[in-house]
């Protein structure tokens, strides 16, 4: 009896321990593989008299952009983000971003997510709501 019982205990350490080396023998990793570090782009922009400098015109979806704006006009300006497609910016309560009314020389920053493919316009504003200049950059 006493022999049988030690039997069986080295027969289920016997296959125990083949269960846990079995999954590395046959090349299975136990390392989580994860997505690719999201891609971060800092970009200044630069609100003139009647132009936006703004450093690309085209990102890859997925991407963080951390957008530095600078009121360099002598006028109160804000920066305005908007898909093209979008009838209505975001003043009307459509889809986009715009800064807050920045003082001639003030700074701000936002950053904002791309996930999808499409054109997005940007433009300037003045504290009467006409556009002073305008552009445009792809999600691709």
């Amino acid at each position: 009896m006493e022999s049988g019982g030690v039997m069986v205990k080295r027969a289920m350490i016997v296959v125990s321990s083949f269960a846990v080396l079995a999954p590395a023998a046959l090349g299975a990793t136990s390392v989580v593989q994860t997505t690719e570090p999201q891609a971060v782009r800092l970009d200044t922009v630069v609100l003139g008299k009647s132009s936006i400098r703004l450093g690309f015109t085209a990102i890859q979806r997925g991407g963080l952009v951390v957008f530095k704006v600078h009121n360099a006009s002598t006028q109160k300006e804000r920066f305005v983000i908007a898909p093209a497609t979008v009838g209505i910016g975001p003043a009307q309560g459509g889809s986009g971003f715009r800064t807050k009314l920045m003082k001639p020389g003030e700074f701000t920053s936002f950053q904002i997510e791309f996930q999808t493919r499409q054109t997005f316009r940007y433009s300037s504003v003045d504290s009467a709501g006409k556009r002073q200049s305008a552009g445009q950059f792809m999600v691709t």
